[in-house]
């Protein structure tokens, strides 16, 4: 990997069973290529296209849902609306303020 692709493997549980994820993300992309695919123990996969803003479930092989927006606000605006009235309309913050503190030391020291 390069210093702009990150992995992260986290704990899940489903029905009180643990089991392990894996998160992979790069920035060394286009940007048509900003995808996230999860799949689920059913086969289901959930495909995220965060260019787009767009998602879509995949069942049995078939698209059985999607959501996304429908271009009435801007792009940016609608990938971010959710988070800024979590911060600033419910001031509800996304992680406890040691753990913030973490991640930013982590991020912004030199190597």
């Amino acid at each position: 990997m390069d210093d702009s692709t990150y992995e992260a493997r986290i704990l899940c549980t489903s029905d009180g069973e643990p089991f392990e994820a894996l998160i992979v993300t790069s920035w060394r992309v286009t940007a048509a290529a900003r995808r996230t695919s999860v799949r689920f123990a059913s086969g289901a996969e959930l495909l995220l296209d965060h260019h787009a803003v767009a998602g879509y479930l995949v069942q049995n092989g078939r698209i059985t849902e999607n959501f996304g927006t429908d271009g009435s606000v801007p792009r940016r605006e609608s990938h971010y609306i959710g988070l800024y009235h979590r911060l600033l309309v419910d001031r509800r913050p996304l992680m406890p303020r040691e753990q913030s503190s973490l991640l930013h030391h982590e991020l912004l020291r030199g190597e």
